[in-house]
């Protein structure tokens, strides 16, 4: 299967969020990516959380 994000993609939640950079990519066991995202908040604090493929779209 191949990953539909790679590293550096501009992404944000489908749900809506701030846009979020494609910080690595995870395959996982039972087929499928998830992708460690980074960010910085209002606050100017770096942050990052892995999401599921199905949860991003992509912004570039």
């Amino acid at each position: 299967m191949e990953a539909k994000y790679g590293t550096g993609d501009l992404v944000r939640l489908a749900s809506g969020s701030p846009l979020m950079t494609v910080a690595d990519r995870i395959e996982m066991d039972g087929g499928g990516f998830a992708y460690l995202c980074q960010w910085v908040d209002a606050r100017g604090n770096p942050q990052q959380q892995t999401y599921l493929e199905a949860m991003l779209v992509v912004c570039n």
